[in-house]
């Protein structure tokens, strides 16, 4: 499940690779990749380049955002006693009850 951000959000993912374009310091890896998909043509290398790095900075931090979520639920299960393996088996029982009941 992927998170939606907001058209804000991704302002500022956008304006942080602008600074990085700037200071002279983009991912060589990706910067190369921008290049060859852009057949050699730097104006839409810098263009792909900012897309792509974008990106990944909103990936990034979705999954920052999912790491520390995950984090804060297990804590609450853990503080309840309550422990993800169990939860998931009775999901898949419960799960196949319906199937095998309703079908």
């Amino acid at each position: 499940m992927g998170r939606v951000t907001s058209s804000h959000e991704d302002e500022k993912y956008y304006e942080a690779v602008v600074k990085e374009l700037e200071s002279g310091s983009p991912r060589p890896g990706l910067w190369a990749k921008a290049f060859a998909e852009s057949s050699g043509n730097g104006v839409a290398a810098r263009a792909l380049y900012i897309k792509l790095r974008a990106q990944q900075l909103t990936y990034e931090a979705n999954s920052k955002a999912l790491a520390l979520e995950r984090a804060r639920t297990n804590a609450f299960l853990e503080k309840l006693g309550i422990k993800w393996k169990p939860l998931i088996i009775l999901a898949i029982l419960l799960g196949l009850g319906y199937v095998f009941f309703f079908y």
